[in-house]
């Protein structure tokens, strides 16, 4: 994915963001992550040498509610 498709996904998932209450979807915007040694995302209370960074791509997750 290049720049330009990643910052046309993080505006649409913005827009969504807005209007997320009526059509039952969620959206999470990670910008920043904990990672240990070899780079891979971790949990910091059970890796002793987590490092905290900052994203270079945020990572947009969705989450469709099934409540009515």
């Amino acid at each position: 994915m290049n720049k330009r498709i990643a910052k046309k996904n993080l505006k649409k998932a913005f827009k969504e963001m807005e209007s997320s209450r009526g059509n039952g979807v969620s959206v999470i915007i990670k910008t920043q992550a904990y990672v240990d040694e070899n780079g891979k995302e971790c949990d910091p209370l059970e890796t002793p040498n987590a490092r905290f960074i900052q994203l270079k791509r945020p990572k947009i997750q969705y989450i469709r509610n099934t409540e009515k």
